[in-house]
């Protein structure tokens, strides 16, 4: 990708599948569009540098330099890791409202939720997509922090009956499960004896 001189009042920006992507592209997004507030990077089909320790950095750059992001995707950017994942949420705290995050492997469980917690901060997200990622068992164990959620898409999770009910105190108007019929079978099943949740709407995707 190559950008040339700033254009310093766009909000969005898409360069989602491109054929590829470097720390140089993220650091001139950065210096060229700092009111973006859309912003979809995800999927790119190669990124050339991902394991380049400044790759990291660029990407903390580009977290402070665009404090109005409200929706964000990262998707396929593999060399994200839990740490580097709560850095960049914190710095978007103020606006941030959607993040689609996947095939992420290196975010793990232990993080995913409890990154959207500050306690300078309320709670403004309401939409969270994920999948592929190191996501085993997804768990919220503060929810207050999440109750800005509406919204909630996993695929390719390892989803128990605990999780559905650690989340039925979320405002939820959509949860979508990206999970075999049979799986989603055993799941309802073990719910019968416990329900998570009262009269809700659900969505089954087969992957």
């Amino acid at each position: 990708m190559a950008f040339g001189n700033s254009i310093p009042f766009l909000t969005s920006l898409v360069c989602s599948n491109v054929g590829s992507m470097s720390r140089q592209d993220i650091s001139a997004i950065s210096r060229s569009f700092q009111m973006l507030e859309v912003l979809d990077l995800g999927h790119p089909n190669l990124f050339v540098d991902g394991a380049h320790p400044n790759t990291a950095k660029a990407l903390i750059n580009l977290s402070l330099s665009t404090p109005r992001m409200r929706e964000i995707n990262l998707s396929s950017h593999s060399y994200i890791s839990d740490n580097l994942f709560h850095n960049l949420l914190y710095n978007w705290r103020h606006n941030l409202e959607e993040v689609f995050i996947c095939n992420c492997p290196n975010i793990t469980h232990g993080i995913i939720f409890n990154s959207f917690s500050f306690p300078d901060a309320p709670p403004r997200v309401k939409s969270l997509v994920l999948s592929d990622t190191g996501l085993s068992q997804p768990n919220i164990p503060q929810p207050y922090f999440l109750n800005s959620l509406t919204t909630i898409k996993l695929f390719s999770c390892n989803i128990s009956n605990q999780f559905l009910s650690s989340i039925k105190v979320l405002p939820l108007h959509t949860l979508l499960l990206g999970i075999h019929l049979s799986w989603f079978v055993r799941l309802l099943i073990s719910a019968a004896s416990n329900p998570p949740f009262g009269p809700f709407r659900c969505s089954l995707v087969y992957p």
